[in-house]
């Protein structure tokens, strides 16, 4: 067994096929022999992550800690909780993960994504997403970010980003998430073990098993809430981005409860027209500093 500190903003690891590597919350990596089979070279990228800058109005959450092992990590100022995301590395170009990218060039999306949001999240090391989708409250109408109420459908992204500007204060905002954000979070779930190309057991999927039929109340399903604290992301409704291919301005992300979770799992891109509006298509929220 052997421990290897990081001591630089990026590491690749490459493990032989008895090895295996596993994150300690005190940014070093541990490589232990295992019994189980593996593939003959795994590739681990990680970086030095910092910890969380809470937003101006939110709080920690007693216990919580930065890696998600226990949740989501602070409340915002409505009491909607939120998920740290740590982003060690943002790449030149805008570009992170290539997630099922055919219908985008190499150097063709994410071009949407805005510098100073780049330089945000480089500064602080990651970015907060709330734990659950929007949602809408049935007696008052506001929009919302928390469990119990069905996820927001119907909606077209540029109506999205007016009604989410409600959720917003004096110091943060709310919009639609963008698709390096989405990204980033894939890349999270990715690296604590969740699938990228098969999401049906820990979906909402039509072939994830013991699911209701149709749409599900969020929060509703103990299968599709992940260990960082984020609920039903994968297989409820396609999430729409703000990407760019052509002349196309938007993407839906994760597959729906139509979709089965082998052929549209949660990193699935597929671009669209920004007027979309579907009951198999929401919204991702996502705080920002103003």
């Amino acid at each position: 067994m052997k421990i290897i500190q990081l001591n630089r903003n990026f590491v690749e690891l490459e493990l032989q096929d008895d090895l295996e590597a596993i994150l300690l919350q005190n940014g070093r990596i541990k490589v232990r022999r295992i019994k189980q089979e593996l593939e003959k070279v795994v590739t681990i990228k990680w970086g030095n992550h910092k910890k969380p800058r809470l937003y101006p109005g939110f709080t920690k959450i007693k216990g919580a800690t930065w890696d998600g092992k226990k949740g989501a990590y602070a409340l915002d100022e409505h009491g909607f909780p939120m998920v740290w995301i740590p982003v060690a590395i943002l790449p030149q170009g805008l570009e992170i993960v290539n997630y099922d990218n055919s219908d985008f060039s190499k150097n063709g999306y994410h071009e949407v994504f805005p510098k100073w949001r780049r330089q945000q999240i480089i500064d602080d090391g990651g970015f907060f997403t709330p734990a659950n989708p929007v949602s809408r409250n049935k007696c008052s109408g506001k929009l919302q970010l928390c469990e119990g109420e069905l996820p927001l459908n119907n909606i077209r992204y540029s109506d999205a980003v007016i009604e989410l500007r409600k959720l917003g204060t004096k110091k943060v905002g709310y919009r639609p998430i963008y698709g390096v954000e989405y990204d980033c979070i894939c890349e999270w779930l990715k690296m604590i073990g969740y699938s990228m190309n098969d999401s049906t057991n820990w979906g909402n999927y039509a072939n994830t098993r013991n699911r209701e039929h149709g749409l599900a109340l969020i929060g509703s399903r103990e299968e599709a809430r992940t260990r960082i604290g984020i609920n039903d992301i994968a297989g409820t409704l396609w999430w729409i981005t703000k990407e760019k291919n052509g002349s196309l301005r938007c993407a839906v992300r994760g597959g729906s409860f139509y979709s089965d979770g082998y052929g549209s799992p949660v990193g699935e891109r597929t671009c669209v027209d920004a007027g979309l509006s579907r009951n198999d298509v929401g919204v991702w929220a996502v705080p920002f500093k103003r």
